[in-house]
């Protein structure tokens, strides 16, 4: 008996021995991984030969923003699109912001019409935002919201309406109104108002001898409703409107606007470096990624920010503005034209 229990107790010591020296040789970093019986091992899926190419393509990665996987809009009349996120529609639901685009051809329009957009508010205020000027006001404008929007190809108004016709009436719309192909084009975002009267109840009041017992605006209150939602200050429901808005016309792309970039970049590379004067050889100037800098006789006389769309080549700013049209340039000659005279300046490129 005592033999027996000896013999258990010097396998047991052995085997704890023995566990002890493989925890410590996994503690130390030696050893295999203790695994699991169940454990399930990682399977890689295989690839087809197409998926493949895609994903080294780079493609796979390129939808970097969320506006990538938004609805799109486009219209081939006015020569323009845009994308709209999914809690955004075009037609009425309930739950989503409402999203309308009207389009229609000044040839067409009537000379006077409803709220201003008329054939000519239209031609007049066309004029204005090609001049960077508001111009006249279309629908009922909250006045402190009205400003010049730049696009990539045209300007726009964009404005805030809240209000219109009667003291009873609540609107909550944003607004862009430009021209391009000859269409005008307004660009409207609605919300719910039931909510943001729920949300924002400071801002209205009863009229019950009107209204009932509808609220409406206080119209003391409403520029600094506008002016609370551009610094960010609001309820929920009236900020997700507003800034959707903002996020919307940034994907408005114009048809010709990728030529037209690339013809930009092209120009903007070929001009960089430097150029001798053909007409007198003691001038050179030269161009960087974004300025121009004079020198006569190897002294630099002058250095000013400058900018190229298309052919047309500003330099300087406001009094000491200068103007040119690139006539020509190519990796080796540059053809300039300084407006308003006319006169031809002729460059060759060297090493400066």
């Amino acid at each position: 008996m005592t033999k027996i229990i000896l013999i258990s107790l010097a396998v047991m010591l052995t085997s704890g021995c023995a566990l002890q020296t493989e925890l410590n040789k996994f503690k130390k970093g030696q050893g295999d991984t203790p695994k699991q019986e169940n454990q399930t091992e990682q399977v890689q899926p295989d690839l087809s030969k197409e998926e493949e190419e895609f994903n080294n393509s780079g493609q796979a990665k390129a939808i970097i923003n969320e506006s990538d996987l938004w609805m799109v809009y486009e219209n081939e009349n006015a020569g323009f699109e845009l994308k709209y996120p999914h809690n955004v529609s075009m037609e009425k639901e309930e739950g989503k912001m409402f999203l309308s685009v009207n389009i229609m051809d000044i040839d067409e329009m009537e000379e006077e019409a409803p709220l201003g957009f008329g054939k000519k508010m239209a031609l007049a205020n066309q004029k204005s935002l090609e001049d960077k000027e508001y111009g006249k006001s279309v629908d009922f404008q909250l006045e402190n919201s009205k400003k010049v929007r730049e696009l990539s190809l045209t300007n726009a108004q964009e404005f805030m309406v809240l209000t219109r016709f009667e003291v009873c009436d609540v609107a909550f719309e944003r607004k862009l109104y430009f021209f391009n192909n000859n269409q005008q084009v307004v660009i409207t975002l609605k919300t719910d108002k039931e909510n943001i009267l729920k949300e924002m109840p400071e801002y209205f009041k009863l009229n019950k001898e009107n209204c009932g017992e509808e609220q409406i605006w206080n119209f003391d209150l409403q520029e600094t409703f506008y002016n609370n939602l551009v610094n960010e200050v609001g309820s929920k429901t009236a900020l997700e409107w507003f800034k959707t808005f903002d996020e919307i016309v940034d994907t408005i792309k114009f048809e010709g606007e990728e030529e037209e970039e690339e013809i930009k970049t092209s120009n903007l590379n070929l001009i960089q470096g430097s150029w001798i004067s053909l007409d007198n050889a003691k001038s050179v100037i030269k161009f960087t990624s974004s300025t121009k800098i004079d020198y006569y006789e190897n002294k630099k006389l002058a250095e000013d920010s400058f900018d190229i769309e298309e052919d047309h080549l500003t330099v300087g700013a406001d009094e000491d503005l200068f103007e040119y049209t690139i006539v020509k340039i190519t990796d080796t000659n540059l053809i300039l034209t300084y407006l308003p005279r006319g006169n031809t300046l002729l460059y060759e490129r060297i090493n400066y």
